[in-house]
């Protein structure tokens, strides 16, 4: 779900090397990974990933998961990446960790050792969290859906579960009562294509305007997946996350969180 943030639509070609190519005006960008340190883990049934907090003026994706789970008895978050042709669905457990102490380094102002549900979504948005699905490697270029939601009912999926916008879970917030128990729901999604030589992301929002063009982008281009590809751009575009990015060799998701000092405000 995105914050303020503008944006321009451009298809552009990113090697590993600082060179930009710009193709067409659609929110589309390739990654060569044939040439890269990606090949041997993106082609070889690993998807290695970095979560990533980042803090702005404006309540976002992050704001949406910690609410959630202050309101849940089990407080389990997943990352799922999941075929769009197959159906086939990789996940990793993002908060398992909260009931083992997490080890930061000791000149952090939180301490040397957290067990806090709190603190730990500090450490996210101070050094993030590298992650690893393991999953099915394509034998050709197929469509995925990357995505970040809630599984309190311990299904251990993000399949069939509702999209949700940060308006949305701040509406429920209003007057929500004691007992009530935020549904699982997914906050993060986001279109990953991956064949033998590229991964291909998209660089900006999906809206009504650019749907149709991204649809035909992946079907002229005979992509596994494609012909599902209209029903998932609609959870696409309304969730509008934050785009994926390169960090570190792989690919990094990030959630927003409203932070008082961006607005200008202290602590």
């Amino acid at each position: 779900m995105k914050n303020l943030f503008k944006n321009t639509l451009a298809v552009f070609f990113v090697t590993i090397l600082p060179l930009v190519t710009v193709f067409a005006d659609l929110p589309v960008k390739s990654i060569t990974i044939a040439k890269s340190g990606l090949k041997d883990q993106y082609l070889k049934g690993k998807f290695p990933m970095n979560l990533k907090v980042t803090n702005n003026c404006m309540f976002g994706d992050f704001d949406a998961i910690k609410q959630d789970m202050l309101y849940s008895e089990n407080k389990k978050l997943l990352v799922s990446l999941e075929s769009i042709a197959t159906g086939e669905e990789a996940v990793t457990e993002v908060l398992g960790k909260l009931s083992k102490p997490v080890t930061i380094k000791k000149e952090d102002r939180l301490g040397d050792v957290m067990t806090d549900f709190d603190k730990y979504f500090k450490v996210l948005s101070n050094f993030g969290e590298d992650l690893t699905l393991d999953y099915k490697s394509p034998e050709s270029a197929e469509l995925y859906l990357l995505k970040v939601c809630k599984d309190s009912s311990g299904k251990n999926s993000c399949k069939d579960k509702p999209y949700v916008t940060v308006v949305e879970v701040v509406e429920q917030y209003k007057n929500p009562g004691r007992s009530f128990k935020p549904e699982d729901r997914v906050y993060y999604v986001q279109l990953v294509s991956i064949d033998g030589e590229n991964i291909t992301i998209l660089s900006d929002s999906v809206s009504d305007a650019n749907t149709a063009a991204i649809s035909s982008y992946f079907t002229e281009k005979n992509v596994a997946g494609a012909s599902g590809l209209g029903n998932a751009l609609v959870g696409v575009a309304k969730v509008r996350s934050m785009p994926l990015d390169i960090h570190n060799n792989k690919l990094q998701i990030t959630l927003p969180s409203f932070d008082p000092v961006k607005c200008g405000q202290q602590r």
